[in-house]
């Protein structure tokens, strides 16, 4: 069974961030990629922009270092044939595995032009959804060798109704695409800066963008946080 360290990492993780920060993103990746999350500042102030990786079933944090607010997300899966193993060998297992501040200039001028991102959509759900997709997204991860999907049936039946094109599986990667559908079909996506400490659940929702052929991920968060 693969220990999954969702929780524990985040807790360590708030340890770990210097209290000096105005506030920070937690990311969790409920995908079975290494991804590269890239959050980007408010275009009207400044394009400063953060990249982090995050292996599957893991969290990593991004510290803000200012007051400033984040405008957007976007995503692409690690190559590691690009310079620096596509990033890889930028992480800093002393500092929460996070891309450190010293090195984000390394990818920024090396890396990120190497890379074709996709917009990672931001979104909202109520709070008894978010709660529950969080619950049962980390019991999946967690390994569940009978009725894998029973977890989800408290939920579906719910959303069902807000879009047709929901679909079922049997397997683990299967049911996180469901919980992805559920918070996307449920979901609103704001236009509304975010200025605050937030956690993001991100999902392959299992279909493909209809322009760069893809896969649709989003990213879930709270709409009460």
């Amino acid at each position: 069974m693969k220990t999954v360290a969702i929780i524990i990492t985040m807790f360590e993780l708030v340890l770990i961030t210097s209290a000096a920060h105005a506030y920070e993103l937690y990311f969790s990746n409920f995908t079975d990629k290494i991804l590269i999350i890239v959050s980007k500042k408010r275009a009207a102030i400044t394009q400063e922009k953060y990249a982090q990786i995050i292996r599957p079933f893991e969290s990593v944090i991004q510290p803000w270092s200012d007051l400033n607010c984040l405008e957007s997300l976007q995503w692409a899966e690690v190559d590691s044939s690009l310079p620096h193993k596509g990033g890889l060998k930028l992480i800093d297992s002393k500092h929460g595995y996070q891309i450190s501040s010293s090195n984000q200039k390394i990818f920024n001028e090396q890396l990120l032009t190497k890379y074709a991102w996709s917009n990672l959509p931001i979104k909202f759900v109520p709070n008894e959804l978010f709660t529950q997709t969080q619950q049962a997204a980390t019991e999946l991860v967690q390994g569940i060798d009978e009725g894998i999907c029973s977890v989800l049936d408290f939920i579906a039946p719910r959303y069902r109704q807000i879009t047709q094109t929901l679909s079922s599986s049997k397997d683990t990667k299967g049911c996180l695409a469901l919980l992805g559908q559920i918070a996307d079909a449920a979901g609103k996506i704001t236009g509304i800066s975010i200025c605050k400490s937030r956690q993001f659940f991100i999902f392959d929702t299992g279909k493909k963008d209809p322009f760069t052929r893809q896969p649709s991920l989003i990213a879930e968060t709270n709409i009460g946080e």
